[in-house]
């Protein structure tokens, strides 16, 4: 876990990618996370932007995929 709670991601530059439609695309690996899925960055922001009120009721996820994830992890 970072300081920030967040890995810092690197991007890629597709090449079959340009290939398809001339152009440099670049992919954010955000495979990279600790849960593999962007959804930590959305996750931690809410969680960080909780009232203290909001924090004594908790927090839970209409989920079991990503999502369920990064609150697990980043609500500890």
């Amino acid at each position: 876990m970072r300081k920030s709670g967040i890995v810092r991601t690197n991007c890629r530059r597709s090449r079959s990618l340009w290939h398809i439609t001339g152009s440099e695309v670049y992919l954010k690996m955000e495979v990279n996370q600790d849960t593999g899925s962007f959804k930590e960055r959305g996750a931690r922001f809410a969680l960080m932007n909780l009232t203290e009120e909001e924090k004594k009721h908790g927090v839970y996820a209409a989920s079991a995929g990503n999502h369920a994830l990064a609150l697990s992890l980043h609500s500890k």
